[in-house]
């Protein structure tokens, strides 16, 4: 039985399949050229923000409801209202039980 950790079929390391190598059986070096002088300095100031905002171009709530001249307050006030749990009066508790 083998399994995925039974390396036992496997080529040594220093060895790469032909298909890589071009028969040689040994994979070439990579030859990195030296860095150049501008290449640092393309990453760095492309763009003007370097970080990538998680939430894209959005504005603040207050700001789009001021935009549609929506008093944000009131929407708050609103939403409380809604969002409030509806309690029973005494009597009203009673006739429940």
């Amino acid at each position: 039985m083998s399994s995925w950790a039974d390396a036992s079929d496997d080529p040594p390391l220093e060895q790469a399949p032909a298909e890589y190598t071009g028969g040689g059986g040994v994979r070439p070096r990579l030859q990195l050229k030296p860095r150049s002088a501008t290449a640092g300095k393309s990453t760095a100031s492309g763009g003007g923000h370097s970080k990538s905002n998680p939430f894209g171009a959005a504005k603040p709530r207050e700001e789009v409801l001021a935009s549609k001249g929506i008093d944000a307050s009131l929407v708050d006030k609103r939403v409380e209202q809604k969002a409030s749990v509806a309690r029973l009066t005494a009597d009203q508790d009673r006739e429940v039980e």
